[in-house]
């Protein structure tokens, strides 16, 4: 039994040392599944961040075209704008040019207001004389008419 008793004990060395080999083979078994869980937990969560990055990039996108859009309609309202201040500007300045001119005219106008003003007054000067003639000549008329009333009565009488 000595060969029997040996040959057992070589199954059993060898049954032991493939049992250690298979726990070792077995725990890293276990580690390489918790490192794979790790590392599918990991890709995951990357995963999830990329998603993220990926949802924020295109709101940031469509913020960016949002603005691009709006920033056009902007300027187009800063050209429209800046042609309606010249062009009023440009009535502007024909108002000023045409109130200069209605205040030369008005200047050209007191002038003759002033020239006329001179002359009225200077006829009325003329006509005040004449005026005291006329009425002078028309009294006299009066008293003339008067006496040839009274001579023509006395005529008529005689």
């Amino acid at each position: 039994m000595n060969t029997e008793d040996g040959a057992w004990k070589k199954i059993d060395n060898k049954t032991d040392q493939h049992k250690n080999m298979l726990a070792i083979e077995v725990e890293k078994g276990l580690v390489a599944k918790s490192d794979l869980t790790m590392a599918l937990k990991e890709l995951r969560d990357k995963q999830v961040q990329k998603d993220a990055q990926i949802r924020t990039l295109e709101e940031k996108r469509v913020n960016f075209e949002d603005n691009k859009t709006q920033t056009i309609k902007l300027k187009a309202d800063i050209e429209q704008k800046k042609y309606e201040i010249t062009e009023r500007d440009s009535t502007l300045l024909d108002k000023k040019i045409k109130i200069l001119d209605l205040k030369k005219k008005i200047e050209e106008l007191e002038k003759f207001k002033f020239v006329l003003h001179f002359k009225i007054n200077e006829l009325k000067h003329d006509i005040g004389p004449r005026e005291v003639h006329i009425k002078k000549l028309n009294d006299q008329v009066n008293t003339m008419h008067s006496e040839l009333k009274h001579y023509n009565r006395v005529k008529e009488k005689l």
